[in-house]
């Protein structure tokens, strides 16, 4: 159904799912870790990040929150 309304086959409209699902992957959920630790080891990133580098987990929960 959800491929006849976006006007594609099947075959095509599978295909956008994968290549959609591959370019986003789910993020990864550690064992006990809750969705604001979740969210602030996510903004804060590689080291490379220079927006979130030496940033306390309270600042970085500020600025997810758009404190």
């Amino acid at each position: 159904m959800h491929a006849a309304q976006a006007g594609k086959s099947l075959q095509a409209y599978a295909l956008d799912l994968l290549a959609c699902d591959a370019a986003h992957p789910a993020p990864v959920v550690r064992a006990g870790e809750t969705r604001g630790q979740r969210a602030v080891r996510r903004a804060r990133g590689t080291a490379n990040n220079p927006e979130t580098r030496g940033m306390s987990t309270d600042e970085l929960m500020e600025l997810l929150r758009g404190e």
